[in-house]
């Protein structure tokens, strides 16, 4: 399948038919013209398949990519195989990009050679959750602070016309693909359904590229994070989910990052941790998280040794 646009949106979706419906008519309302939509499903998903078809019988831009094996990893990299244009885009199908998000994406990449990768704000549509919904300005983001802790605030907005970052997130990450095209996303990861820090080896290329991350004001997408079709808790902290996504924090980490930046980090995790990765200090005043502290500690070593051999990679 060839694809002569300038931009390939990646949209990977799996038995949620109506909401995939919302993402693609959205983008289709782009400003931006010269695009294609890959939407990227399971050979027995009929349903997400039809809407694919659907679409598709309307307008050329929009295609199908199957994908036998399942999981998010799998997916995004089944589109970016296909992908061919010069930039790809990523964006999940419970998200809305307004008219202009293509638009500003491209523009910014014309405005700034040494930009590697453009992310922006996923506005989060949490009517329930007010202040998730409508957090401040952030100042900080996808960074991490000197004693190495990340500043996931990709839901925030800014007020600079850009920041520069070293993660995005997968909602809403654009790629110049010649960085990015022969990358294998979510290698060295555990967890295939939706496996915390998918989006890692993608920002990691381009870093390693010598180019730049920007979180773009303008480039943000309306996220009303759906219910997963699989049982991934990521509050319980004795969740297959968040073993592993103790196992792929000090992954990402010792693979792609400087060695200072990882061990700072990953102290950070074991003496304090979070609500699914608990370190010590979180686990004096909480029970549950005390009794499975040490199952995460084992899964940040294990992680830790595996991405420090795939360092070189």
């Amino acid at each position: 399948m060839k694809h002569s646009a300038r931009i390939n949106v990646v949209v990977p979706s799996y038995r949620r038919p109506d909401i995939l419906a919302n993402c693609l008519t959205a983008l289709g309302r782009q400003e931006f013209r010269d695009f294609s939509v890959l939407c990227v499903c399971r050979p027995t998903d009929s349903e997400t398949r039809n809407v694919v078809a659907s679409f598709a019988a309307q307008d050329a831009r929009f295609a199908e990519v199957l994908v036998e094996e399942p999981g998010l990893a799998a997916a995004l990299n089944a589109g970016l195989r296909v992908a061919t244009a010069e930039y790809v885009g990523f964006t999940d199908d419970d998200a809305e990009a307004p008219p202009h998000w293509l638009a500003t994406i491209l523009r910014h990449f014309a405005h700034y050679p040494e930009c590697g990768a453009v992310g922006g704000s996923d506005r989060l549509q949490l009517p329930d959750a007010p202040t998730l919904a409508n957090p401040l300005p952030a100042k900080r983001v996808g960074v991490y602070s000197w004693f190495g802790r990340m500043a996931a605030t990709h839901h925030h907005p800014i007020e600079e016309l850009y920041l520069r970052c070293i993660a995005l997130k997968g909602v809403n990450m654009s790629f110049r693909r010649d960085l990015v095209g022969n990358v294998i996303v979510g290698d060295g990861l555990r967890g295939k359904q939706c496996a915390h820090c998918t989006e890692a080896s993608l920002c990691g290329a381009v870093i390693a590229s010598g180019a730049e991350i920007h979180f773009v004001r303008d480039a943000w997408v309306l996220h009303y994070c759906a219910p997963r079709a699989q049982n991934d808790d990521r509050l319980d902290p004795f969740s297959v989910y968040a073993l592993n996504n103790s196992f792929n924090y000090a992954y990402v980490l010792w693979r792609y990052q400087p060695i200072l930046t990882a061990l700072r980090a990953q102290m950070w995790g074991l003496v304090v941790g979070s609500r699914n990765r608990p370190g010590i200090l979180r686990s004096l005043n909480n029970t549950k998280q005390a009794s499975s502290a040490p199952r995460h500690w084992l899964a940040m070593m294990r992680g830790s040794t595996k991405g420090l051999g795939d360092r070189s990679k």
